[in-house]
């Protein structure tokens, strides 16, 4: 709401100091993936949209990141869960295509969490994780966060023919996996 009043006195005055930025929609999004709304995916969308109208350069991997975090942390009925979940999905993607850049091991982490969270368990949601824990695998971000949510997100069978094992036994993953990893989020 805060938001909507000083954009309708920018509107108004066409004062400078009440021009919105990038900076201003980049905070509103954190906020509202914090919320307890179940329209927050919904509303996080929006907030990523008009920041793209913006073209200021704020957007960047955290802009997606609260996006997914807003998907990710939604309740509510199935129906909103789906939607949120899409929304994920399509942020990824977006990710990718917007800033011509892979998501980073906080993105991955994020979206495993937004499948386990949201979908039910099923083959497609197995088929899911899998397709993005490899990808995750292959591009060295396996870090301690992914590895968590990999784990909730994927069934028995799935950890044992990825991992050859289950983490809660120690089983050690390929150096490989974790090769562009932050050294402060390291496995």
């Amino acid at each position: 709401q805060l938001l909507q009043i000083q954009e309708g006195l920018y509107a108004t005055t066409k004062e400078e100091d009440l021009k919105m930025d990038g900076r201003l929609y980049n905070l509103a999004l954190y906020t509202i993936s914090r919320s307890r709304d179940t329209k927050k995916a919904v509303r996080a969308r929006r907030m990523v949209d008009k920041l793209k109208e913006l073209d200021d350069g704020q957007m960047d991997v955290r802009t997606y990141f609260n996006l997914l975090s807003a998907s990710a942390y939604t309740n509510g009925t199935p129906e909103e869960k789906l939607e949120a979940f899409q929304i994920a999905v399509d942020a990824l993607k977006e990710l990718r295509e917007s800033l011509g850049r892979e998501p980073d091991s906080s993105c991955f982490g994020m979206f495993l969490k937004a499948c386990a969270n949201l979908m039910p368990e099923s083959r497609k949601r197995d088929a899911v994780v899998s397709s993005v824990f490899k990808k995750c695998c292959s591009d060295g971000l396996v870090d301690d966060f992914v590895l968590s949510e990999f784990e909730r997100a994927s069934s028995e069978a799935l950890q044992l023919e990825i991992l050859g094992g289950f983490l809660e036994d120690d089983v050690r993953i390929p150096e490989e996996w974790s090769k562009n990893v932050e050294e402060d989020d390291e496995v």
